[in-house]
């Protein structure tokens, strides 16, 4: 989840990111503002969300019933075929 968190606090939603602790012997929060040493850009994300991702292409292809563990899946729609492959 902090991954997230710098994700979007250095990218699309510039935010002050706060470090919390708990000090067990004392019984004390600790809480200090963080730096993060870099930038990250989304420059290239619209490129990617354009175009569609082949890899979901190519789960299409196959039948559940192709598809083993998944035999006795009834149907053979495209949600059902990208459901099958995502699993």
């Amino acid at each position: 989840m902090a991954s997230i968190w710098v994700l979007l606090g250095k990218s699309k939603y510039p935010a002050t990111l706060f470090q919390t602790h708990f000090d067990f012997d004392t019984k004390t929060n600790h809480i200090r503002k963080t730096e993060i040493p870099f930038d990250i850009t989304v420059d290239v994300l619209p490129q990617f969300m354009r175009e569609p991702d082949r890899l979901m292409q190519h789960l299409q292809c196959h039948s559940p019933q192709e598809t083993q563990g998944f035999e006795s899946i009834v149907g053979d729609s495209v949600a059902i075929r990208l459901a099958v492959g995502r699993a």
